[in-house]
């Protein structure tokens, strides 16, 4: 996972180990928009587990309830009800998201808890990788391109 800069290849790569170690029905990421106040949705990802390729789909009404519900838990939560393991993504105590896997086994889950500690570690990774990477080529003050970049 650590090889990788952009944010779509790190998910792929997570499905593809999510896939060779666990069985589960399929697995979704949900982004929030770091900009705008409160809980908003900025994007959600999703790859089923017969096919590990992600995809950027639209958000899904009970995609707030699982926010919610990942914010009163510190790091990985199992819904036994639903048989979903939530696992909160966080960096510099800002809430990031929730990486949501439905139909994982609560036999799994220290296993699923430590290859999700890994991908929360590359997500902040990539994160400030862009932010970098984004102070890098725009003027402080006004926002604009600097003239290296062009």
């Amino acid at each position: 996972m650590s090889a990788v800069l952009e944010f779509d290849q790190l998910f792929a790569i997570l499905g593809k180990k999510l896939t060779e170690t666990f069985e589960f029905k399929r697995s979704r990421l949900i982004l929030l928009d770091e900009e705008a106040p409160g809980l908003k949705i900025k994007e959600a990802w999703e790859f089923l587990w017969d096919s590990p390729q992600a995809s950027l789909s639209s958000a899904e009404s009970y995609d707030n309830e699982l926010i919610k519900r990942s914010l009163k838990a510190q790091k990985v939560t199992y819904l036994k009800e639903k048989s979903i393991a939530l696992i909160v993504l966080a960096a510099d105590s800002e809430f990031l998201g929730v990486l949501a896997v439905f139909g994982v086994s609560i036999e799994m889950l220290d296993k699923f808890s430590i290859l999700a500690n890994q991908f929360a570690l590359e997500f902040k990774r990539i994160r400030l990788y862009r932010k970098i990477e984004e102070l890098a080529i725009t003027d402080g003050l006004t926002g604009l391109f600097v003239r290296r970049y062009f």
